[in-house]
């Protein structure tokens, strides 16, 4: 689970450093007693730094997290032990044994190995006699049982509301993700959407290029107008015959382009004109008319005819 993965990537943190200082201070300690000729505490230390530096590489190297954390919180209990038990003045040291446990083992382990290590720890300081141990010395045995519970306390507490913060925490990852999937998915449709209207477009403009190919192909002219006389569309035959420029607007009213009678002196009627009476709804065919403006300055002479458009159900558009 992702959860199991953040706990298990916190865990391999923390014990990286306290693994590492741990590694330095016992190397510390055994040459320190090397050099003292204190033996027995020397190869304590040494079994504890290999222990842990065991530990670092298994972790390093494998997936097996949780047997990693038992075997070095069950090291250092037993090389606290040894201490506690045959070393000089290393009693209060243990009290870190169950923190270290509650850290890595989790709520339920912790206190199974903290539990442990009290009652260990409580039948060696209530033992008579115990050789090459100074254990019975100390006369605070209720102050550090005390301490002792009071830290697997704070241990236990802290490892509680650890785990309810990780489930807190994996919680709102789950829910992130699926927003996130959420997310992915209405993106993905919105570039399917994109790529139809994409595709669409494409079929529109191919269209609408061999609509104009083959409304300029046309060897008559074709002019549309809107219901004021201002030009819509009108192909190649239609400029070249009345004389507009290529590059002209569509948008000019037909009276500028020198409409006459065919004496070629009389203006054609503005109420007569083709496209104005098809504007009005009339049809008309074959007439005759002369054109001549700045373009066709020689004239010529057209025979019109205008139709008003109309859809399917017969309305004029």
């Amino acid at each position: 689970m992702e959860s199991e993965s953040i706990y298990a990537l916190h865990k391999k943190r923390v014990f990286f450093a306290i693994a590492g200082v741990g590694f330095i201070i016992l190397t510390s300690y055994a040459t320190s007693y090397y050099l003292d000729g204190n033996t027995r505490e020397m190869w304590i230390d040494i079994a504890l730094a290999l222990g842990f530096s065991g530990a670092v590489l298994a972790l390093l190297r494998g997936g097996w997290d949780q047997w990693v954390y038992r075997f070095a919180c069950g090291l250092l209990a037993i090389g606290m032990f040894s201490h506690t038990a045959v070393g000089f003045g290393h009693l209060y040291y243990s009290i870190e044994v169950p923190l270290l446990m509650f850290l890595f083992l989790g709520r339920t382990e912790g206190t199974v190995g903290s539990g442990a290590f009290f009652l260990a720890m409580t039948v060696l300081l209530l033992v008579p006699d115990l050789p090459n141990s100074h254990i019975q010395e100390t006369e605070n045995v209720v102050r550090f049982l005390s301490c002792y519970f009071f830290i697997a306390l704070i241990g236990w507490f802290y490892e509680d509301a650890r785990r309810r913060s990780y489930a807190m925490l994996a919680t709102r990852n789950e829910q992130l993700q699926r927003e996130k999937k959420q997310l992915s998915s209405a993106l993905d449709q919105v570039r399917e959407t994109e790529q139809r209207l994409e595709k669409t477009n494409a079929e529109l403009q191919e269209q609408t290029q061999l609509r104009e190919t083959v409304f300029n192909s046309i060897s008559d002219g074709v002019i549309a107008a809107d219901e004021n006389g201002e030009y819509l569309a009108l192909n190649s035959s239609a400029r070249r015959i009345a004389g507009i420029a290529a590059d002209e607007k569509l948008a000019r009213r037909p009276e500028l382009y020198g409409f006459f009678l065919r004496d070629r002196k009389t203006p054609f009627p503005k109420d007569q004109l083709p496209l104005g009476r098809a504007i009005r709804g009339e049809s008309t065919d074959g007439i005759d008319m002369f054109i001549c403006n700045q373009e066709k300055p020689e004239g010529v002479y057209i025979s019109v005819s205008g139709r008003p458009l109309r859809d399917d159900s017969g309305k004029t558009k």
